[in-house]
């Protein structure tokens, strides 16, 4: 996953995945005998948990005042 945008109200991420499905021979009856595998593409978009401007992650640690 790659951000493109973070914090500015929505995030927008960029991401790939490859999967590779191996079983055992006495499926193949089932599923065939070719090696079972999926790439796929996505976007994901999502409300940004902090709002621009917000503090930057490690700012701020428990227990301590600036």
């Amino acid at each position: 996953m790659r951000d493109l945008s973070h914090g500015n109200g929505i995030d927008i991420g960029l991401g790939t995945q490859f999967t590779i499905n191996d079983r055992p021979d006495s499926l193949d009856r089932y599923y065939g005998d070719d090696l079972g595998y999926a790439f796929q593409f996505f976007l994901r978009m999502r409300p940004s948990l902090h709002a621009h401007g917000g503090h930057e992650h490690g700012e701020h640690v428990a227990g301590t005042q600036k």
